[in-house]
C-alpha cells in the first residue's frame, strides 16, 4: 500500500516539475539549458496518432531529444513528430549543450481511441496543438492545470481512471495546495516522510 502512495507522489511532483520550464526543484543559473514546451500541453487529450513536440532552447546550439530522438533545432527552436500509442503517453525531452548541466522535462497526453481503427478518422499527421477538453476531473479546488496532471499521473503509475478520480478529489477536499506541493518536494529530495495524504488518498480508494 505505500509503496503504491509513494510511486504517486513521485509521479505527481515529476509531473508538476514539468508544467513549463525545465529545471522545477533543482538550481537555475546561467549554466543550466533553458529548454521550454510550447506544445502539447500536459494532460491533454489529443485524437491523432502523431503529434509534434514544439518548444525553445538557449542555448540555440543545444541537442535536444524527444524520447531518446534528436529533434530538428533551428535558431533554438525544436521539433520531432512522434508516434502515439493508446492511452496515457509520457513525453520526455532532454536537452544538453556543452559546458551547460543538461535539463530534462517531461509531458503525458492521452491518446483517444477514435484515431485507431475508424474508419472516418484520418490517422496521418496532425497539429501539433492537441485538443483540449473542458471535461473537469477534480473538484475545481485546484488549478485546473494541475488537476490534470495529477490525474494523469496517477494513470502513468497503472492507477484505473475511476480510481485516480476519487484519489485527486479526496486529496483536494482534504489537502491545501501550499502542503501538496511542500510534501511532495520534499519526498522528491528524500528529505521527507510519505505524506499522509497520499496514504490516506491510497486507503480511501483503494486500487
Amino acid at each position: 500500500m505505500r509503496g503504491r502512495a509513494r510511486a504517486f507522489v513521485l509521479a505527481v511532483t515529476t509531473l508538476g516539475c514539468a508544467a513549463a520550464v525545465a529545471g522545477c526543484g533543482g538550481e537555475h543559473g546561467r549554466d543550466t539549458v533553458q529548454l521550454t514546451l510550447t506544445a502539447p500541453t500536459d494532460g491533454a487529450l489529443v485524437d491523432v496518432r502523431e503529434l509534434a513536440v514544439l518548444g525553445t532552447v538557449q542555448p540555440q546550439a543545444a541537442t535536444v531529444l524527444v524520447q531518446g530522438a534528436r529533434a530538428a533545432v533551428r535558431h533554438g527552436v525544436f521539433r520531432r513528430w512522434i508516434r502515439l500509442h493508446k492511452g496515457v503517453v509520457r513525453i520526455r525531452i532532454r536537452a544538453a549543450a556543452a559546458g551547460y548541466r543538461a535539463a530534462t522535462m517531461y509531458v503525458s497526453v492521452r491518446s483517444a481511441s477514435r484515431a485507431y481503427g475508424d474508419a472516418g478518422s484520418t490517422q496521418g499527421r496532425h497539429s501539433a496543438v492537441p485538443a483540449s477538453t473542458d471535461s473537469p476531473v477534480g473538484t475545481g479546488e485546484y488549478p485546473a492545470s494541475l488537476e490534470n496532471r495529477m490525474y494523469t499521473s496517477c494513470q502513468l503509475v497503472g492507477g484505473a481512471p475511476r480510481v485516480c478520480r476519487c484519489r485527486l478529489m479526496y486529496i483536494e477536499r482534504h489537502t491545501p495546495v501550499s502542503t501538496l506541493l511542500r510534501s511532495s518536494y520534499a519526498l522528491l529530495r528524500g528529505s521527507g516522510p510519505l505524506p499522509k495524504w497520499a496514504i490516506d488518498a491510497t486507503v480511501h480508494c483503494g486500487d
